[in-house]
């Protein structure tokens, strides 16, 4: 592959990415215009969201194998056209069990099939191992920019237009995904794939075979269970930002257009964070960044809640300190598995241990509506956030330093 062409398949990568993430991570302020725009309660809509952290996480490993078996252009294309029969269906959904289906199912099983393990999986194959390592970096940072182009732009958009020609207008740019995927895979992709198509299909049944083998071992290894433990607490963190925490600052008397700021804020520090925790784990123990980054979460969420005064400098401190540890937990989480198991057993071991962290993003964003609508403050999903990040910190630290060979490596 050319320079020119790979370049042009980081862009489309990146660009995907951004798009999906950048729609998936600004959900509380759709959210908010969701309400007004629908006569469904805080509580429903926090259920439907709930729903959706499901799909998004187990549309991951579910796409994955079928991406494995069919091929990566298959499960893109179907993933874009999810999303884009959610973001028209959403905003005429008048009843919970439609939203449910528009919202919860359609659109957040879409950005979950165009995860970081599938559009990442489409670009490896044709870069080296270390080319890979630095534009998967690149790849996980657009993710970041998504969510802060977008969160002033929809927050904008649904004071000015509504939310319904919001989403519409969301459906059309991801619309146009399409045209580019199609170029992509038709004067890129294609042409190597037909060189490599025989050696290829027979590293997809060794893969394969390698899972299945290994599934039982995996899963006995306590170490695998301590990190998917951490990473559904980390779930239940995440989803309180996406979901609750615009509704939070609104409540506090700030302005919806200064709150999507603060999503901005947000982002951008998700992504500095995420480059200095890649700097972290080369030059210390995984398992004590992983470890660190839990504790830290507990000891800000807890400075804020209880110590600062709610106001807008506050808000976008906690923002800024909060979100350098955002995106930071996937590369620790991700390098452990990497080390353990080895590379060709990563993206479907990840997309497992992915679906516990949307467990406990289904749970925050359910129980955050019912506690809100209860009591009309968030203490209380805070404080089990405290909690739980306290428990991953502990967890964490009882992995064991990570092998350097797989449990069952393969060769080429």
């Amino acid at each position: 592959m050319t320079k020119k062409s790979t370049m042009t398949l980081i862009i489309f990568a990146c660009l995907v990415y951004a798009i999906s993430a950048g729609i998936r991570s600004n959900y509380g302020i759709l959210m908010d215009g969701l309400l007004t725009h629908t006569d469904l309660t805080y509580e429903q809509i926090s259920f439907v969201m709930g729903i959706g952290q499901l799909s998004y996480g187990f549309a991951q490993p579910i796409f994955g194998y079928i991406a494995m078996k069919k091929s990566n252009r298959f499960v893109l294309t179907i993933g874009m056209i999810l999303m884009i029969a959610g973001l028209i269906l959403t905003p005429v959904s008048s009843s919970q069990l439609s939203l449910l289906i528009s919202l919860g199912i359609l659109l957040s099983a879409g950005t979950g099939i165009l995860c970081f393990g599938i559009i990442m999986g489409l670009i490896s194959p044709y870069v080296s191992h270390k080319r890979a390592a630095t534009i998967s970096g690149f790849l996980n940072a657009s993710s970041g920019v998504g969510s802060s182009i977008l969160s002033p732009v929809i927050e904008v958009a649904i004071r000015s237009i509504g939310v319904a020609y919001t989403m519409w207008s969301l459906a059309g740019m991801t619309f146009l995904l399409l045209p580019f995927a199609a170029f992509i895979f038709t004067h890129i992709l294609k042409p190597i794939v037909s060189d490599l198509e025989p050696e290829g299909s027979e590293m997809s049944v060794d893969l394969s075979a390698g899972q299945k083998h290994s599934l039982k071992e995996v899963f006995s290894d306590r170490n695998y269970i301590y990190l998917m433990l951490g990473f559904a607490t980390c779930g239940f963190h995440m989803a309180i930002i996406q979901t609750h925490f615009f509704s939070q600052m609104v409540s506090y008397g700030i302005l919806e257009s200064t709150a999507a700021l603060a999503y901005t804020t947000f982002g951008i520090a998700s992504m500095v964070g995420s480059i200095l925790c890649g700097y972290l784990c080369s030059r210390f123990a995984l398992k004590n960044v992983l470890a660190g980054l839990y504790g830290m979460r507990a000891l800000i969420v807890a400075i804020f809640i209880y110590l600062l005064p709610k106001n807008v400098f506050a808000v976008y401190l906690f923002a800024i300190v909060l979100g350098m540890t955002g995106d930071a937990t996937v590369t620790p989480t991700s390098e452990i598995i990497n080390r353990r198991y080895g590379a060709a057993q990563l993206g479907f071991l990840f997309g497992l241990t992915y679906v516990s962290h949307q467990i406990g993003s289904f749970f925050s964003a359910w129980l955050g509506g019912i506690f809100v609508t209860g009591s009309g403050d968030y203490h209380t999903v805070w404080l089990l956030d405290i909690g739980f990040c306290l428990f991953a910190f502990v967890v964490s630290a009882l992995i064991r330093k990570e092998k350097s060979t797989a449990l069952n490596p393969v060769t080429t």
